[in-house]
């Protein structure tokens, strides 16, 4: 009798404690969920912000503003608010109306070189001309994080010449004659920082066998650009970086990915 009451007691323990079990971690499931809701406000474009425009004077224009977001929408690197050790940096390029600032957008004024674009302490500035699709159709701006692929025939090595017979085709599809093609991110070209993006000048970018041939730079608009046609893409790249962006521009057929912050 005293052994069945027991293993009654001890089953009714058990019971108990798988139960405080299960309620703990579903407890802290929705406290993990609602921390990734949780508002948090970031500092936002209400207007487009001409390059080279201190924080300080955006925010006296009313040019930007806190608003509030999801946090598990908003980057690691947003700016929170327009502290006073912010104010006297200045935005590397133009930053469309609706864009969250993030701090790889401001730069000190000593950065920023005549035409407003920042250049990282022993970097260059290095501008390539793409097709709309491959600069990721418009999503690529100021700001961005890029991984740059290319594509080349078996045997040979990302962003050391395609080898292959394709045009770049900026008013349609590949033309592509080898079926031995492979596609793979330059490692020396991954996670690269870009600094602007414009549109190429009309009637003055062509298709060639390796890319595009580069276009005279235009101005950064807010309008998104269509299916067809050229950009002008800069980024900040060391050197070496510099010279196999321009060779992979010649010789290769170069696609951005958009990688996140």
């Amino acid at each position: 009798m005293k052994r069945r009451v027991l293993a009654v007691v001890l089953a009714v323990l058990l019971a108990v404690l798988g139960a405080g079990a299960i309620l703990a971690y579903v407890r802290q499931a929705d406290q993990r969920a609602l921390q990734g809701q949780k508002a948090v406000f970031v500092v936002v474009a209400l207007q487009t912000i001409p390059s080279g425009t201190s924080l300080r004077l955006a925010a006296a224009q009313r040019l930007v503003g806190r608003e509030r977001f999801p946090a598990s929408s908003v980057p690691t690197n947003a700016v929170s608010a327009v502290t006073p050790a912010l104010e006297p940096l200045v935005v590397s390029s133009q930053v469309p109306s609706g864009t969250v600032l993030i701090t790889p957008m401001l730069v000190s004024a000593a950065q920023a070189t005549g035409g407003g674009v920042a250049l990282p302490t022993g970097q260059v500035a290095v501008s390539i001309a793409l097709c709309v699709p491959e600069a990721v159709a418009g999503a690529v701006r100021a700001g961005s994080k890029v991984d740059v692929v290319d594509t080349f025939t078996a045997g040979g090595t990302p962003g050391g010449g395609s080898g292959l017979s394709a045009s770049a085709g900026c008013s349609g599809s590949h033309q592509q004659s080898s079926p031995n093609a492979r596609t793979l991110v330059v490692p020396t070209l991954a996670d690269m920082q870009v600094l602007s993006v414009g549109p190429a000048a009309t009637g003055q970018a062509s298709s060639t066998p390796g890319g595009t041939t580069p276009a005279t730079t235009g101005t950064t608009t807010d309008s998104p650009p269509s299916s067809t046609g050229t950009v002008l893409v800069t980024f900040a790249a060391t050197v070496a970086q510099a010279e196999k962006l321009i060779h992979l521009s010649v010789t290769g057929l170069p696609y951005l990915v958009l990688v996140r912050p």
